[in-house]
C-alpha cells in the first residue's frame, strides 16, 4: 500500500520564518494535513491569503506528479528503454568499425590548436594565416568590397595585435569589419584616407579609445566623435599630441 506524500518546498519555510512561533506551528500543521490528507483549514483575512499560496503550490506539484504517473503508465519513457533492449545490434554497430572512430579522433586532433598561452581555437582553419592565403572573398550580394576597405580591416586588426600580442580573431570577423568600413565610406561619406588616419590615431598606446574600438562596427558607430577628437589633438594644438602620420607602416606586423 502506497503511503501519502507531498513536496514541501524550501520557499514554504522562508515564508513562515517571519511569523510568530505559534502561528508557524499552526501553518506547518495546515500544510501537512492538506498535503497528506487533503484537509483544508478554515481561515479568514491575511491568514487565508497566506494559505492560498501554499495550497496552490501543493496542488500544482500533485498535478505534475499525477501527469507524470499517467504518462509512465502509458509507456511514455518505458518504450524507449524497451526499444534499446530489443535492438542490441544497433548499439554494438560502432564496435565493428574501429577504423572510423580512429579517423575521427585524428581529424579532431588536427583541428585543435593549443599553444603555450592556453589559447584554444576550435578550428585552426578559421584563424588568419600570416601570409593571408586563407582570407575569404569579401563579396556581399555579388558586390565586391573595395580593396581599401579590406586593407583597413587588416590594419585595424594588426594595430590592436601590436598592442595586445595575445589578441586573436577569426577570419569571418575581419570580413565583417571590411563590410562595415565599406559602409562607412559609401553610406556615411567618409574618405578612406580619413578612416585610416582615425584607426592609426585610435590604436595608439594610452589612447582611451584603443580598448573601445574592437571592430569595424564600433569604428563606424563612433567615427564622428573619433574624427572630431583626432582633429582637436593634431600637432600644433597640444604639445603632447600623437602624430598619426608617424606611427610606421600600416602593414607592420600584419598576421595574415
Amino acid at each position: 500500500m502506497n503511503k501519502a506524500s507531498f513536496v514541501f518546498y524550501e520557499s514554504f519555510r522562508e515564508q513562515l520564518a517571519g511569523l510568530e512561533a505559534e502561528t508557524q506551528l499552526r501553518f506547518y500543521n495546515y500544510i501537512a494535513d492538506y498535503g497528506l490528507f487533503g484537509a483544508e483549514p478554515e481561515l479568514t483575512g491575511l491568514e487565508q491569503a497566506l494559505w492560498l499560496s501554499f495550497k496552490n503550490a501543493i496542488d500544482n506539484s500533485k498535478a505534475r506528479r499525477e501527469k507524470q504517473s499517467k504518462n509512465g503508465a502509458k509507456g511514455g519513457r518505458g518504450n524507449k528503454a524497451s526499444e534499446s533492449e530489443q535492438k542490441p545490434l544497433k548499439a554494438n554497430k560502432s564496435e565493428t568499425k574501429p577504423n572510423k572512430a580512429t579517423e575521427s579522433e585524428q581529424n579532431l586532433n588536427a583541428n585543435v590548436n593549443v599553444n603555450e598561452d592556453a589559447n584554444v581555437n576550435e578550428n585552426v582553419e578559421d584563424v588568419p594565416n600570416t601570409d593571408g592565403s586563407d582570407l575569404p572573398d569579401f563579396d556581399s550580394e555579388n558586390k565586391k568590397i573595395p580593396d581599401e576597405a579590406i586593407e583597413l580591416a587588416r590594419l585595424l586588426f594588426s594595430k590592436h595585435k601590436k598592442l595586445d600580442p595575445k589578441y586573436a580573431v577569426k577570419v569571418s570577423q575581419v570580413s565583417k569589419w571590411a563590410f562595415d568600413i565599406e559602409k562607412l565610406n559609401r553610406i556615411d561619406g567618409r574618405d578612406y584616407k580619413d578612416i585610416k588616419a582615425v584607426i592609426l590615431w585610435v590604436k595608439t598606446a594610452g589612447n582611451f579609445w584603443s580598448s573601445n574600438i574592437m571592430s569595424g562596427k564600433k569604428l563606424r558607430a563612433q567615427f564622428p566623435r573619433l574624427y572630431l577628437e583626432m582633429q582637436q589633438k593634431k600637432p600644433g594644438t597640444r604639445k603632447d599630441n600623437f602624430d598619426y602620420n608617424k606611427t610606421g607602416g600600416e602593414n607592420d606586423d600584419i598576421p595574415f
